[in-house]
């Protein structure tokens, strides 16, 4: 079984993605921004090399969790492996509030110029709009959400 956790920057996918982990401990944990931060290095090489790697391990994988935004080009990459699709919804104001409390920036390759993340977020969250999840979570509401996912991949054990 691969699920993707998709969501906007700074939605909550992490937090859920690893808290869903904890219950499924025989599950492997894949995240773009991880092999962003292993495999990249702000060039378009670097961030070819990322997903490269980010997809083959998606691939190999059995049962896995994958954590990215769900929507562009990485997404029509891995949309074949999925068994089921779930979003993280929190909206564009309390994300952008998010990112700006982490003092961190998501590695981008520098071809891309500069990087609004604002801007991105906002036509990322219209996009979640076209495409169609199984299962829309909170990002906020974080047990109910692991509960939610837990019983519809089946395991209604907490």
């Amino acid at each position: 079984m691969k699920i993707l956790i998709a969501g906007n920057i700074a939605s909550g996918k992490s937090t859920i993605a690893r808290d869903l982990l904890s219950k499924l401990p025989n599950w492997s944990y894949h995240a773009i921004d991880d092999y962003r931060a292993k495999y990249g290095d702000h060039t378009e090489a670097g961030e070819d090399a990322a997903r490269g790697t980010f997809i083959r391990d998606i691939v190999l994988a059995n049962d896995c969790i994958i954590e990215c935004s769900g929507v562009g080009k990485l997404y029509s990459l891995i949309k074949p492996q999925l068994t089921h699709m779930v979003l993280v919804k929190t909206s564009a104001d309390k994300c952008i509030e998010r990112y700006k409390a982490r003092d961190t920036s998501v590695i981008v390759p520098n071809e891309w110029g500069v990087w609004n993340v604002e801007e991105s977020i906002k036509y990322i969250e219209g996009c979640h709009k076209r495409t169609k999840y199984d299962l829309t979570l909170s990002g906020s509401a974080k047990e109910l959400s692991i509960r939610k996912v837990l019983i519809m991949i089946g395991r209604k054990r907490m």
